[in-house]
């Protein structure tokens, strides 16, 4: 985000923002993520982007540490996150005034601003032909709960094609039924009894080789999850990095004590100079000229 322009984030940057005060022990919402965000930085944000951003502080302030466990310790830190998380979500979905979920109701408000462009022309009584402000015509099914863009069909949430449909499962109904369950404790194992032929049974390590390198500690992200916006770090531009930019790079000192946030670009790195003509911009295996001496 810079200053004079518009002002957007990604949901992995404001996640990063709110991991410390998640860590101090504050408890914080997607709706407290909303608000703060518009007071502090002047950026509004969707729902569905402030539940992305808390999902991005919680696995960075629980789960980063707890990856390089054991498996059986991993097993028992996710199974305590998991109680609590049943149990926080089961408490707010149980405080919802509204029929439908806030999820839902921000996509569908959102996809609802979209559909005021579109023009509608019925096919038959369950199909109707859609065309969007650029000139696509998509085909809406009702009957089906299908639409030719596909998010309807992947997403089971109205898209701005559908927008008229919507289904049981994002209610706060089907969201308490979700988490009504309650995940306990695991008892010690002195007092767990096992079975003839559990006991009995040898357990071998897998056949498989193990990968060379290290594991991977990378969240794996779903559909719904969005792409994040490379910035180059030679001019802040958004888009690509500092290796695919066109432009040439400029040299800059870089602050050990300056630290980037949220109105300020990022520092410039600084230019490579080669060992051989001493001359900035390439190195010495990309060197053209062969006559100067190292």
């Amino acid at each position: 985000m810079y200053g004079g322009q518009s002002q957007a984030a990604s949901a992995n940057v404001i996640g990063q923002l709110y991991a410390s005060k998640l860590s101090s022990g504050a408890n914080i919402c997607p709706k407290d993520i909303m608000r703060n965000m518009m007071e502090k930085h002047g950026v509004e944000l969707l729902y569905t982007k402030a539940w992305m951003a808390m999902q991005h502080a919680r696995s960075t302030v629980y789960s980063k540490e707890a990856r390089k466990l054991p498996i059986t310790a991993l097993v028992e830190f996710l199974r305590d996150l998991m109680q609590k998380w049943f149990h926080d979500r089961r408490k707010a979905a149980n405080k919802g005034s509204s029929i439908l979920t806030d999820f839902a109701l921000e996509h569908i408000k959102s996809n609802q601003e979209k559909s005021q462009l579109c023009i509608v022309q019925p096919i038959d009584y369950t199909k109707y032909a859609v065309k969007d402000n650029e000139g696509k015509v998509w085909t809406v099914d009702l009957e089906l709960r299908t639409c030719t863009c596909r998010m309807f069909d992947l997403n089971m949430l109205p898209c701005a094609h559908a927008i008229v449909v919507y289904i049981d499962y994002f209610t706060t109904q089907w969201l308490q039924t979700a988490y009504a369950p309650s995940i306990h404790q695991v008892p010690h194992p002195s007092s767990w009894v096992f079975p003839e032929h559990v006991s009995s049974c040898v357990v071998h390590p897998p056949e498989c080789r193990r990968q060379s390198g290290r594991p991977k500690t990378i969240t794996i992200r779903s559909s719904l999850e969005e792409s994040e916006t490379r910035i180059c770090t030679n001019y802040g531009e958004s888009g690509h990095n500092h290796i695919t930019c066109t432009k040439p790079c400029q040299t800059r000192s870089f602050s050990k004590s300056s630290s980037s946030s949220v109105g300020q670009k990022p520092p410039f790195r600084r230019q490579p100079a080669c060992g051989r003509c001493m001359v900035l911009g390439h190195n010495i295996q990309a060197c053209s000229n062969l006559e100067a001496k190292p």
